[in-house]
């Protein structure tokens, strides 16, 4: 199995690197592999969209690697827009703040800011906190189009006093967080930790959660609604950026 994802990198490689397209002849002397090695990798690239066929016969790359790098490019776009909307979200609420987005089956955080408070609570760049416990991973699962099959395959761990376990009960809160427009996370992923999380839409899809955290003394139910807020208006301010 390693050596055939192996095989089917070098061949990408081999293709990209090319000022034109390249026979599969070509592509197995310029990797010293006999043909025969090569066709189901070659079938596999072809099947998926990696690889396409031009009408001389030679081969180049195909969409789907452009679909790849195209989420890429997005994705570093967001992260840059973001880190920069978070350090107005940090000044603002004094919390520190996250971007995050869908990965699999966890949040994955793409954009960190830390706040000053001696006291304070800070997810770093490339963290994966759980869907079922985290603010970020609440968003994510509620408006996520495949929330059902995310569901049905997610281990309700626990990890904190109070993460939800209950299938059913969590169902509820995501119903609630779509119909507030927010997340809380409560004790859930962290004891003594109090996480709030807004979506970032931008034309109608969801395509992040921006949060921020910190001791659950610091951001009880009377700032809930000023966080909110805030965090609304900032959310807003990616999806303008990110979307115009």
């Amino acid at each position: 199995m390693a050596r055939s994802i192996e095989l089917a990198f070098d061949v990408l490689e081999a293709i990209a690197s090319s000022k034109r397209p390249l026979s599969q002849g070509q592509i197995c002397t310029q990797l010293g592999v006999a043909k025969s090695s090569l066709s189901g990798t070659m079938k596999f690239l072809r099947e998926r969209g990696y690889v396409q066929a031009v009408t001389d016969g030679g081969l180049q790359i195909g969409s789907r690697v452009l679909d790849l790098s195209h989420a890429y490019l997005a994705e570093q776009n967001l992260a840059k827009i973001g880190s920069e909307i978070l350090v107005e979200v940090v000044d603002g609420i004094r919390e520190s703040a996250t971007l995050a987005i869908l990965d699999d089956d966890r949040a994955l955080v793409v954009a960190q800011k830390s706040c000053r408070q001696p006291l304070a609570y800070t997810m770093m760049i490339g963290t994966r906190p759980h869907l079922h416990a985290s603010a970020s991973g609440k968003i994510l699962l509620a408006f996520s189009p495949i929330r059902d099959v995310l569901l049905s395959n997610l281990s309700l761990e626990k990890v904190a006093s109070q993460t939800l376990q209950d299938a059913e009960k969590l169902r509820d809160d995501l119903d609630n967080v779509i119909r507030l427009g927010f997340a809380v996370s409560d004790n859930e992923a962290l004891d003594g930790v109090l996480a709030i999380a807004v979506p970032v839409n931008v034309n109608g899809e969801i395509i992040a959660a921006l949060s921020v955290a910190g001791p659950d003394f610091r951001l009880g139910r009377t700032r809930r609604e000023t966080v909110v807020d805030e965090l609304k208006k900032s959310a807003k301010k990616i999806a303008v950026a990110v979307g115009g």
